[in-house]
Formats: C-alpha cells, sequence, structure tokens
C-alpha cells in the first residue's frame, strides 16, 4: 500500500464529514510537526505546557479551557519563532508571548493564511488556527470568564518566570556544592 499524502488538500476532496474530523487532529498533528525547526524540543515545551495547564485547572476543552491541539501549536508557534533558544528560555518566551498577547488576535503558524471566509472561530474569544489547509481555527468553548482565567494564569506564569525571581531557586554559580575529592562527575542537588 502506497503512503496516503494526507497532508495534500486534495486528499479531503469528496471526503465525508465524519471522515474529515476524524482526519483532522491526524493532519493538524503532522503539519505541526513539520513546521518546528526541532521538534524534540518542540515536544520537550509541549509536555512543560500541559503540565503547567493541568495543574493550573486550564486544560480541558469540554471545561471551556484549553484541548491538547490548542496547547500544541501555541508551543509550535513559540518554536517557530525562537530557534536555537534552550526549553528554559522557550518557557519563559511561551509566557511572557501569550500573557501579553492582544486576544483575540489570531495565533497563526503560517503567516498570511487566514480562512476565505468568516466562520464563527474567526470571532471566537481565543483563536489559535490549525496549520493543516484548508486553513482553519480549532474548535474551542473558550467562555468569557475561562479566557480571563486564561489569561490570569499566562500573567502568573509570566510573574513566576521573571529572572529575578529564578534566582531564588537556581543559583548560577553551584560550585561551593561541587564536591571535587571524588572521582565521578559531580552531581549538583538544588
Amino acid at each position: 500500500m502506497e503512503n496516503v499524502g494526507i497532508l495534500n488538500p486534495l486528499f479531503l476532496n469528496g471526503i465525508d464529514v465524519t471522515s474529515w474530523k476524524s482526519l483532522s487532529g491526524v493532519r493538524a498533528n503532522n503539519s505541526i510537526l513539520q513546521l518546528v525547526p526541532d521538534v524534540k524540543i518542540f515536544q520537550e515545551l509541549l509536555c512543560c505546557v500541559k503540565l503547567w495547564a493541568k495543574r493550573r485547572g486550564i486544560y480541558g476543552n469540554l471545561f471551556g479551557f484549553f484541548g491538547g491541539v490548542h496547547l500544541a501549536v501555541l508551543a509550535a508557534f513559540i518554536c517557530q519563532r525562537n530557534l536555537g533558544v534552550s526549553l528554559a528560555g522557550l518557557v519563559s518566551i511561551f509566557f511572557k508571548t501569550f500573557a501579553l498577547w492582544s486576544w483575540p488576535m489570531p495565533v497563526l503558524l503560517l503567516k498570511g493564511m487566514m480562512p476565505q471566509s468568516h466562520p464563527p472561530e474567526t470571532r471566537a474569544l481565543m483563536p489559535i488556527q490549525l496549520p493543516s489547509s484548508p486553513h482553519e481555527y480549532c474548535h474551542s468553548n473558550i467562555t468569557t470568564s475561562t479566557l480571563m482565567k486564561i489569561k490570569n494564569e499566562f500573567r502568573r506564569g509570566y510573574r513566576h518566570i521573571q529572572p529575578e525571581e529564578l534566582f531564588v531557586f537556581y543559583d548560577p554559580n553551584p560550585a561551593e556544592y561541587l564536591d571535587t575529592t571524588i572521582q565521578d562527575p559531580n552531581i549538583v542537588f538544588y
């Protein structure tokens, strides 16, 4: 069996709505992986962001918060624009970017790819565009109250990752903790 070009827009011609919806997640995931410069660092950032969202109670599309695809697009957006930055740097940039984001300005992985029509998603409170064509937005249940909670959590995250606050948890010069008398590589415990 030949590989099917699932990302080819012609692949969707003549496909029924149920099949299209079933394929949209796979197509979005494959597109995101093709658009990020470093898949490994993207996956690490996405794990951090998902953990944060779950712990802060803003993960769960059914409850009006982020779903996995929303966070994947946001993480990919940060990775695309910040090549060669460490994971810690990307986490910091993630919170800064979205704490200061002018919602409902859409998040787009592909520049200049606004949908032709103006479906309800373009008027959404937090429009996040899927990168696979046809270019549509992540369907979202975000409400005014959940948007406020999400924005507050972005701002809270941004406040907590400020460099002066990080030094409380991280010693930039841990030499005093190193044991130079042993043959094994030094391990620093914080």
